[in-house]
């Protein structure tokens, strides 16, 4: 043996189950390589699968520079248990030879051309070192079910396949000669002889491994010019750092130049941003409300800072996986889902008399310019369109008539080819989760069922306008689960298409909407399009019953938080701290194929009489000590060949203040973050490829998944309430953030990272909230100038950023602390299921029920602002 080449797994999951012990019950045995080191005193090593091996003077140096720029990770899977006859290849588990292994072996011989050495049975990972008790070893782990074998299916630790995202250079001879040792100057590239390999340490590095990378970062050049040191024991002799002496380990470079570069599968994926191959829309200009715009198909450039080439859509699903696409249009990116099911027979028509399950009140707001606001009193389900009292203004206004505590834009499948949309031409649908009373309150944990409603409201092109909106409650949509905490339309269009020529004046799809209830559940809702229903008074929306087509339901906790990782799974927060996954399109089927034939023998019923489908968790893991508050997918692929697989990561919020990152492959939540406050919202920034949350001090923060700066924050904004509710687009990387003190802020996600750019970032205020309690009158502040968050590292002159900090501070009232709870602004939320001209759409919900969607194409696309330009006082 000599120097070596060994292909490592880079996440806890494959190294705890193959190595470290995880506990000592009977389901979950212990990790075999550390078992069996100390049942038969045997070596114990790092799991691996040796690429190459050189016996030169100068093999260090030549496997590192073989080593580099070698491409993506990959998926290693077992393929059998067997014997061998030498020392090194004791008890060893097969590979399959995949294309990527042999094409990464091909490539390595390739560089090293006449110095190759296979190495024998590529590809194996051993399991045991020795010359005796082979078939003893074998029998036992497979007693102990450590190992087994059904059919083609190979499990080994509870594993039938590992992620291979790491390439070591170690010395796996036993005995090195003093001449090849090196000098004492290389050894500072490896790790420490006592600092053997900690499981917990996996989830990111500490502050003593940041401290320890950033002291050797300046001999990363000298690795060339050294030769392959070697760590020494605590007696001072120089021992290898193979398979040599009892419990030795192997050590690492903590150098990137030998890994692999771009690993897919580290437990948190370094290279955060998906980057799609091919050409994808991006406007041509500024988009109108509901005016086809000029689009045109380029590459993404995710460098440039021109807001038109960054508007383009960067989601990723993976129902959008077509192998040799290169021309993404927009019903590529976002198909159509469930095609094949029918929701009809999960709603009902309603009498029109029927009382809606809620109290709806007026309310008397102030509207119009600062020096002329005007009292105007709001009837429940009307809208106002501010246009009329604020000159150049594009915002509506309107009251659901109680407390809302969620909304969510519908998404719908743009037009195609030879294809019709079932639902009103040019037409945004928004659905409204109301309270039935003002002085209801949610409790976290408690179950009530009770009758409640969700608001349809259908925001449409005025006929014969060029971009000239009108809004209403379409549909009133009476449900049995209590109030909504939460509402998400499916990511995915689910209306209904066809190419007959001719509307039926029937019910049609028009989307899947999932929302958790009072009842503790987390319930699935086939929303009608009701707009084909012929109305004598407009003004009064249509009223249908909903009942669930499949719901989830857990014994002593209640679902309280979710997000769609896509239009097939899911991920639940629980009251207790627990998360749920779930997969729902084999339970949506059974439960369309199951009523429609109840539906047939009780067709005079409310509802068929059978129940909705219960679904199943595929997870089921703790990761807070108190009730998670939210929860949001990174939705990245898992690497080039992982587009058509779901997303492995989550993070969630909760309760007991800290930020959590899980992937769901080993469920074991790393913390990103701790504050004295409750985490109430998170979200996901496509165009970052990171998370934000709310921090104390009404700040919110982007977070790196990055391995290496796992944790680290990044300011983005900072409020003088605090943060409620966050919202990211999949067109442009502006964040809204709705906050307790009445006020919806958005500013540009990207914009504090550019370091190095002069000027500060810049935050639009939308809007400002306040309430009067003496005489119960609301007043709605607009037309606000943009302030200046300075940031020190984002600007070029220190005493500039002094004048415009202190100019903020005149003119910003900062006064209070305390807010009623009614300007609150419970949920904000982007259009991004509406194409890339509905992007600029922003609707926001308040506690009073008082909401506003708002078109904020100048905010996204004409930023030329003065940053000299003083607040108003």
């Amino acid at each position: 043996m000599g120097i070596s080449l060994w292909l490592v797994p880079g996440t806890t999951q494959a190294m705890v189950h193959l190595q470290y012990p995880v506990c000592n019950s009977d389901d979950q045995p212990e990790a075999i390589i550390n078992d069996v080191s100390e049942r038969y005193n045997s070596p114990l090593f790092i799991p691996h699968i040796t690429l190459a091996t050189l016996e030169v003077q100068d093999a260090p140096r030549i496997l590192a520079s073989a080593a580099t720029d070698l491409g993506d990770a990959l998926v290693a899977r077992f393929a059998g248990v067997e014997i061998g006859g030498t020392f090194h290849q004791s008890v060893f588990a097969t590979i399959e030879p995949s294309p990527e292994l042999l094409a990464l072996r091909a490539e390595v011989e390739r560089r090293l051309g006449a110095l190759w050495m296979p190495s024998s049975l590529y590809p194996h990972l051993s399991l045991a070192y020795g010359d005796s008790n082979k078939q003893q070893i074998l029998d036992e782990l497979a007693s102990q079910n450590m190992i087994s074998v059904v059919g083609s299916v190979v499990t080994v630790g509870g594993l039938t396949e590992f992620p291979v995202s790491e390439i070591w250079v170690v010395n796996s001879s036993r005995n090195v000669a003093a001449q090849d040792a090196g000098d004492e100057g290389a050894i500072a590239h490896l790790e420490s002889s006592d600092s053997e390999f900690n499981p917990s340490k996996a989830d990111g590095p500490t502050a003593e491994d940041e401290d320890v990378s950033e002291e050797h970062e300046g001999e990363e050049d000298q690795l060339e010019d050294d030769s392959f040191g070697e760590a020494s024991d605590d007696s001072g002799s120089r021992t290898g750092i193979g398979p040599y002496p009892q419990n030795a380990q192997p050590r690492k470079f903590y150098r990137p130049k030998v890994r692999l570069v771009a690993p897919k599968d580290l437990k948190f994926r370094p290279s955060t941003v998906h980057r799609r191959i091919g050409t994808v829309e991006h406007l041509t200009k500024g988009p109108l409300p509901f005016v086809q715009p000029e689009i045109h198909f380029k590459e993404p450039d995710y460098t440039s800072t021109d807001t038109l080439n960054r508007t383009f859509d960067s989601s990723w699903w993976k129902e959008a996986a077509t192998k040799g696409n290169t021309m993404w249009s927009e019903s590529q990116l976002r198909p159509l889902a469930y095609v094949d099911v029918e929701f009809s027979s999960h709603w009902s028509p309603a009498s029109t008399n029927a009382n809606p399950p809620l109290v709806l009140d007026p309310r008397t707001c102030l509207l119009g310019p600062h020096n002329s606001l005007q009292a105007v009193t709001i009837a429940p389900l009307t809208a106002l369109q501010l246009g009329h009292m604020i000159p150049d203004s594009s915002a509506l206004v309107f009251n659901v008539g109680a407390p809302a505590t969620s909304l969510d834009w519908c998404p719908l499948s743009p037009n195609q080819s030879g294809a019709r949309i079932h639902c009103k031409p040019r037409a945004r649908y928004l659905a409204v989760a109301t309270l039935p009373q003002k002085a209801y309150s949610l409790l976290v944990g408690s179950r009530r069922a009770c009758p409640a409603s969700i608001q349809l409201w259908q925001l449409s092109a005025v006929e014969g306008s060029a971009a000239a909106t009108v809004l209403a409650c379409n549909t009133l949509l009476h449900i049995d689960a209590g109030p909504a905490v939460q509402l998400k339309w499916c990511p995915l269009p689910c209306n209904s298409v066809s190419v007959d020529s001719t509307v039926s004046r029937s019910w049609r799809k028009l989307g899947l909407l999932a929302g958790t209830f009072a009842d503790g559940s987390l319930s699935l809702y086939g929303v009608p399009d009701t707009s084909s229903t012929v109305r004598e008074d407009h003004s009064i929306p249509v009223k249908a019953h909903l009942r669930p087509m499949a719901r989830l339901q857990l014994e002593h906790t209640s679902c309280w938080c979710f997000d769609w990782a896509n239009s097939c799974t899911l991920a639940v927060g629980c009251s207790n701290g627990a998360v749920v996954l779930t997969k729902i399109p084999a339970a949506l089927r059974q439960s369309a194929a199951t009523n429609a034939t109840v539906g047939k023998l009780a067709t005079n019923a409310r509802f068929p009489a059978n129940p909705p489908s219960e679904l199943s968790p595929t997870h089921y893991f703790s990761v807070h000590q108190s009730a998670v508050r939210s929860i949001v997918w990174l939705r990245l692929p898992r690497g080039p060949n992982g587009a058509d697989k779901d997303p492995t990561t989550i993070v969630t919020g909760g309760h007991d203040g800290r930020v959590c990152i899980v992937d769901v492959r080993d469920v074991r939540p790393t913390v990103l973050h701790r504050s004295r406050d409750v985490i109430l919202d998170t979200a996901f920034c496509a165009h970052a490829g990171q998370p934000l949350a709310p921090d104390f001090g009404n700040i919110a923060r982007m977070y790196s998944v990055s391995p290496i700066i796992l944790g680290h924050g990044q300011t983005i904004v900072e409020t003088n309430g605090p943060i409620w509710s966050l919202s990211t687009s999949d067109y442009h990387a502006h964040l809204a953030v709705g906050n307790a003190d009445g006020s919806l802020i958005t500013t540009n996600a990207l914009r504090p990272s550019k370091r190095m750019r002069s000027g500060p970032v810049f935050c639009h205020r939308i809007y400002q909230l306040e309430y009067s309690e003496r005489t119960d009158t609301y007043r709605m502040l607009d037309q606000f100038q943009p302030s200046a968050h300075v940031l020190s590292e984002a600007t070029a002159n220190a005493s500039k950023d002094a004048e415009i900090e202190d100019d903020a501070a005149k003119t910003t009232s900062t006064a209070s602390g305390a807010w009623p709870k009614e300007v609150t602004l419970t949920s904000v939320a982007w259009d991004s299921g509406g194409g890339i001209v509905n992007s600029p759409l922003l609707a926001s919900s308040t506690a009073s029920g008082l909401c506003r969607i708002d078109w904020l194409a100048n905010q996204l696309y004409d930023q030329h602002v003065d940053i000299k330009t003083k607040l108003p006082k």
